[in-house]
C-alpha cells in the first residue's frame, strides 16, 4: 500500500472517529466521502496488484518452460 493511500485511510478514520452524535449532516458527509475516496484508492491498488500478479505468474511459467527446455 502506498504512503499516500495509507495517509488517506488514516485521515478518513480520524474524521470518522472525531464525529460525535450531535454533529450535523455536513460533518458526517465529509467523513463518509473521505472514507469512500480512500476505499476507491484501496480498490485501485488491489486491481493493480492483481494485474501485476498475473503478469508475474505468466513470466514465471515462461521461465519454467525455458529452463525445462534448456535442461533437456
Amino acid at each position: 500500500m502506498s504512503l499516500e493511500l495509507a495517509e488517506k485511510l488514516s485521515d478518513a478514520l480520524i474524521k470518522i472517529a472525531s464525529l460525535s452524535p450531535g454533529d450535523n449532516a455536513l460533518a458526517r458527509s465529509i467523513a463518509k466521502n473521505a472514507l469512500l475516496d480512500a476505499l476507491v484508492g484501496v480498490d485501485e491498488e488491489i486491481l493493480r496488484l492483481e494485474t501485476e500478479n498475473r503478469c508475474l505468474s505468466h513470466e514465471k511459467k515462461q521461465l519454467e518452460k525455458y529452463l525445462c527446455q534448456k535442461t533437456m
